[in-house]
């Protein structure tokens, strides 16, 4: 939506226009959840070497360009859902005025769906990491030892045959965690459509956007996950 002549080649790019135009009209509540302002900010790629690098002072940057789309949303009022729950930092500077805090019954709401979902993507690289770090002899004290343990395997694979394996298995628990906690922030604050391109034709049924799950957002949490062309046919003519 940003720059949406950029997309001409996806079957959205008629719609992405269609909602730049609707956002900057002001036809249209928009909000973000801070779960995309966190790893899902980075390429793909790079969302490893931010976990990787969890322990060092340095905060990763993301490319300018990403930076210039939200601070775009910004500056059109978009408003950003605080997760309270993600284990990672925001990676881009978001002003008060745009952020709208959790508040108790929000964060309750929030744990209620992850918790119903099982937290897939989490709890299975948390499980990767503990079962790492068990066969690197990763002591108790060393803490948070999940991710200890991926980083020594990353430093010398022993259960994965390299290190591109490793990483293509933790870039797709990632972004399976961050999916799940852009989720729950529209139940969180009972925003009722999330609109989105990403169809899981690749993480599977695993994954919080394949159609399975999209029924029972739909019909038990009342959060529909609509395409980019059903969200412009649901706005109000000017």
């Amino acid at each position: 939506m940003y720059a949406p002549d950029q997309y001409f080649k996806t079957p959205f790019s008629k719609a992405f226009k269609a909602l730049r135009q609707a956002i900057a009209e002001k036809r249209i509540s928009v909000f973000i959840s801070e779960g995309s302002l966190a790893l899902e900010a980075l390429p793909a790629n790079e969302r490893i070497n931010v976990l990787f690098q969890k322990k060092a002072s340095s905060k990763p940057s993301p490319d300018p360009r990403t930076v210039a789309k939200y601070q775009w949303f910004f500056d059109q009022d978009v408003k950003v859902l605080h997760v309270p729950r993600l284990g990672l930092i925001s990676l881009i500077e978001v002003p008060e005025i745009n952020f709208v805090r959790s508040s108790h019954k929000t964060i309750c709401r929030h744990e209620k769906l992850v918790s119903f979902f099982g937290d897939y993507g989490f709890s299975e690289l948390k499980k990767l990491g503990e079962l790492l770090a068990n066969s690197h002899g990763i002591p108790p004290s060393a803490q948070p030892r999940w991710v200890y343990g991926i980083v020594a395997e990353y430093d010398a694979p022993l259960e994965f045959n390299n290190q591109a394996a490793l990483t293509r298995r933790v870039r797709d628990l990632i972004a399976e965690w961050c999916d799940l906690d852009i989720v729950a922030s529209c139940y969180a604050y009972e925003i009722p459509y999330l609109c989105s391109c990403d169809e899981a034709r690749s993480a599977g049924s695993s994954s919080i956007f394949h159609c399975s799950k999209r029924n029972i957002l739909k019909n038990k949490f009342g959060v529909r996950v609509i395409s980019p062309s059903d969200l412009v046919r649901l706005i109000p003519p000017t």
